[in-house]
């Protein structure tokens, strides 16, 4: 079974890739369950959403303790306890996180030195010279 967690802030369309995945899965043929779980619901605000798909019937309920895969919308996230980005990571699970910094700046923070190898870096969309989440002009 896959094991899906998405971290990001309100606006950044952590719900929406979410909901795109677990369809993509069921498409494809798998038993899926895909639900977003936010506090206050404005832009900014810390959301994850998990996805599970899997080719028997999924028994488990409730949020991803061990994830498989675990994708950062927003690196600032990280070292906010409240967030749980790190919750039930371990030497299986593949990190990617959306970043400005280098993979190399990553590899050396101590909140992810257990597991560099898992650890997935992608160019930020500030990079690529959009915003995240995109403004739409006034």
């Amino acid at each position: 079974m896959y094991r899906i967690r998405f971290h990001g802030r309100g606006g950044q369309g952590i719900k929406t890739a979410s909901r795109i995945l677990g369809t993509a899965f069921f498409l494809e043929g798998f038993e899926v369950q895909d639900a977003p779980r936010y506090g206050a619901e404005r832009r900014g605000a810390p959301i994850f959403a998990y996805v599970r798909a899997g080719r028997q019937v999924i028994q488990e309920r409730g949020i991803i303790r061990n994830p498989n895969l675990v994708i950062v919308a927003d690196e600032t996230l990280l070292p906010i306890p409240a967030a749980a980005v790190l919750q039930g990571v371990g030497a299986q699970t593949v990190m990617l996180i959306i970043s400005r910094e280098p993979e190399q700046v990553w590899q050396g923070r101590s909140t992810l030195c257990l597991y560099p190898r898992r650890l997935r870096i992608a160019l930020s969309y500030t990079t690529l010279g959009l915003s995240v989440p995109q403004r739409h002009p006034a």
